[in-house]
């Protein structure tokens, strides 16, 4: 396994970036995972949704997997939530 500086990392993720805009380059989804959690905080109420998604690429004839996971909170107070369903 190669060991990359953060500099690398974050030029790798440029190229990257670029060629995938440009559909030079291929991903393949390895995993996609969603979840949610209730928990309190100061006495409130707070649930969480996150989701996580795995791809690989091969980049210099190395293969590549990028794993992206994010946490939203709610209620964040940073924005509004719209929920769109049909009955």
């Amino acid at each position: 396994m190669i060991e990359f500086t953060r500099n690398d990392l974050e030029e790798i993720m440029g190229i990257l970036l670029d060629r995938t805009e440009k559909n030079k380059q291929k991903w393949e989804l390895l995993d996609y995972c969603m979840t949610s959690q209730e928990e309190k905080k100061n006495k409130t109420d707070i649930c969480s949704v996150s989701h996580e998604i795995k791809i690989q690429t091969k980049f210099a004839g190395q293969i590549l997997v990028l794993e992206i996971i994010e946490k939203i909170y709610l209620p964040s107070e940073k924005g509004d939530i719209v929920v769109h369903g049909k009955p």
